[in-house]
């Protein structure tokens, strides 16, 4: 890469390096119990989603834009670890929704404070209509990657 040359990989891999090393430097994932950065936005995701209804394994995939190789692992560990557990829903034997545990519950509560923190520190001196312009220019990239 020549120098001054810009690439959106980069710069999009980069601040989610800087996000995942303030979850950790925060002591939002630490060894042991609790949930990684990845687990933590999982947990957030299911806890805000649930009262629609079940929600499932293929609704990470879409949401997170993740292979479901990917997304069984994660799902695998979080159960192991005791965060989810993976219930028969009575209208399809196929199908497992993901409920939260009391522990999932409880990184929930520790990851909200720190996904806000980071939320406004990101956020700080941007306008309304910048951050506007920014999700607008995200949502035109990821439909060029689908």
């Amino acid at each position: 890469m020549r120098e001054g040359e810009r690439h959106i990989g980069i710069a999009v891999k980069s601040i989610a390096n800087l996000l995942d090393r303030r979850m950790h430097a925060s002591g939002g994932c630490l060894s042991g119990d609790h949930a990684t950065p990845m687990q933590g936005r999982i947990i957030k995701y299911l806890y805000e989603n649930a009262p629609r209804g079940d929600l499932f394994q293929r609704d990470l995939e879409q949401y997170f834009f993740i292979r479901r190789s990917t997304a069984t692992g994660i799902l695998n560990l979080m159960e192991r670890s005791g965060l989810i557990r993976r219930e028969s829903v009575e209208y399809d034997a196929r199908l497992k929704k993901l409920v939260l545990t009391d522990t999932a519950l409880e990184q929930h509560r520790r990851f909200s404070r720190l996904f806000a923190e980071n939320e406004a520190l990101m956020e700080r001196g941007l306008t309304a209509e910048e951050l506007d312009q920014f999700f607008a220019v995200v949502d035109k990239i990821k439909k060029n990657l689908e």
